[in-house]
């Protein structure tokens, strides 16, 4: 990730909060797809799709959010 996204993850990591599993999991679909229409390694699709995704606070679309409480496990 750049050094925006990595200073987002920190701060969110620092106010209790993760990576969301369920989002990585409804993205593997995604990712399969877009890492077969294009020459971009599925690594490179997947690390697009957080960068997108960690500024997204809102669940408009009954996806899961990337970002998860700690304490909701």
């Amino acid at each position: 990730l750049g050094d925006k996204a990595m200073v987002m993850r920190k701060c969110m990591d620092e106010n209790g909060f993760e990576e969301n599993p369920l989002w990585v999991s409804e993205n593997l679909k995604v990712l399969q797809t877009k890492g077969k229409e294009t020459d971009i390694s599925e690594d490179a699709v997947m690390e697009n799709l957080k960068k997108e995704a960690i500024y997204i606070f809102v669940n408009s679309n009954d996806q899961p959010l990337y970002w998860r409480s700690k304490q909701n496990k």
